[in-house]
């Protein structure tokens, strides 16, 4: 099982380096332990962000909280989930097609608006839990995570940042087309044959 000290040390092993760290959140004060802590967090949601994961997906009913016509367009607001990375879909609730929607930033936080009363949305949220990551999307976290590492932590004569970004793009294809299979969101015949239990089923 994935944790993000496992996962931190396959990012200084893919770099041909020995350090490892031992803890990250408190750092345990090691160079590449200290480096983690910052840089790790933001390769996990750069990841997680790229794609609609299966093992990062949530349903949940919105909760209105405003209407009227916003940006000339719209007709009603939402608040967001707090642990809301992505928004992927909105679904009135009861039917089946995604609607139109936009996410808008105003001074006390993101809403959405969109036209829809009842609104459903699915989302990517911020999966701390590592333990529920495909090994693909481990290995593609690993690589951004060395990526930013070789800079600074690594020397000139190891694996580049080029190199481990390359890896990354790899490691991504391939965790995608695996979350694509699980959801079966990739084909769009396949998804409406095969919905999810919190969507409605169509014939």
């Amino acid at each position: 099982m994935a944790t993000d000290i496992s996962i931190c040390n396959l990012a200084s092993a893919l770099l041909l380096s020995a350090d490892r760290v031992t803890s990250i959140n408190p750092s345990d004060g090691s160079t590449l332990a200290n480096y983690c802590q910052t840089f790790y967090p933001i390769a996990r949601e750069m990841a997680l962000a790229e794609h609609n994961w299966f093992f990062a997906r949530k349903t949940m009913n919105l909760g209105l909280s405003g209407d009227g016509v916003y940006d000339g367009v719209w007709t009603y607001k939402y608040s967001l989930p707090t642990d809301l990375l992505m928004a992927r879909e909105i679904h009135p609730q009861g039917y089946d097609d995604p609607q139109p929607f936009d996410v808008e930033t105003t001074d006390t936080g993101n809403i959405l608006v969109t036209n829809m009363v009842q609104a459903r949305i699915v989302y990517t949220y911020k999966c701390e839990d590592e333990q529920r990551y495909s090994m693909t999307f481990v290995n593609a976290v690993a690589w951004l995570l060395a990526s930013y590492l070789a800079g600074p932590v690594i020397q000139k004569n190891k694996v580049t940042s080029d190199d481990a970004l390359r890896k990354y793009e790899y490691f991504l294809a391939k965790a995608r087309k695996e979350s694509n299979v699980m959801s079966k969101a990739a084909d769009t015949e396949s998804y409406k044959n095969a919905r999810p239990d919190y969507l409605p089923q169509v014939s």
